[in-house]
C-alpha cells in the first residue's frame, strides 16, 4: 500500500470516523444541555429576536469596539476566507464531489488563491498576537500555537502545491 493509498483509504476513513464522533459528541451535549423555561412571555416575533441577539452579541459592545474591534474583524475574517477556500476551491469540490457524490460550482483560482492569501496573512497575525499581547500571551499554551500552526499548514501547501 503507497502512502496515497493509505490516505485516501484507511486515514481518510478513521478522520471522517473522528469528525463524526465529535460533532455527535459536541450536538449531543448542547441538546442535553437544555433550556430554562422563559419566565415571560416573547413580545413581537420571538424568531426575528432570536436573530436579532445573534447578530447584536456578534459584534463587540459599543464601548469596546474601538480597543477590540480588530480582534473580532481578524478572527472573523479568517474563519470566512478559510471557509470560502474549502468550499468553493474547484480540487476541493472534486474531492468532495468522490468522497460525498455532491458537487457545486466551483470559483476560479484568480479568486481562491488570493482570498487564501489573505486568510493566511489572517492567520499569521493572529499568531503574532498571541505572542505579542501580553494577556494572550499568558492565556495561550502550547496547544493554541500547535492549533495555529495546524490551521496554517493547510492554506501554506495549498498555496505552494497550486503555485507549481
Amino acid at each position: 500500500m503507497t502512502l496515497l493509498d493509505f490516505a485516501r483509504g484507511p486515514a481518510m476513513q478513521w478522520a471522517l470516523i473522528i469528525f463524526v464522533a465529535g460533532v455527535s459528541f459536541r450536538l449531543i451535549g448542547i441538546l442535553m444541555f437544555g433550556r430554562k423555561k422563559p419566565l415571560s412571555p416573547a413580545r413581537g416575533n420571538a424568531t426575528a429576536a432570536g436573530y436579532r441577539t445573534i447578530f447584536s452579541r456578534a459584534m463587540p459592545n459599543a464601548v469596546f469596539r474601538k480597543r477590540v474591534g480588530g480582534k473580532y474583524i481578524t478572527g472573523t475574517l479568517w474563519h470566512v476566507g478559510f471557509v470560502f477556500v474549502l468550499v468553493f476551491f474547484q480540487p476541493h469540490i472534486a474531492f468532495f464531489e468522490g468522497l460525498l457524490g455532491l458537487s457545486w460550482p466551483g470559483v476560479a483560482n484568480s479568486i481562491v488563491m488570493p482570498v487564501a492569501g489573505i486568510t493566511l496573512i489572517f492567520l499569521v497575525l493572529a499568531f503574532v498576537r498571541r505572542l505579542t499581547d501580553p494577556v494572550l500571551k499568558v492565556l495561550s499554551d502550547t496547544g493554541d500555537f500547535v492549533t495555529l500552526i495546524i490551521t496554517a499548514l493547510p492554506l501554506i501547501t495549498g498555496l505552494l502545491a497550486s503555485a507549481h
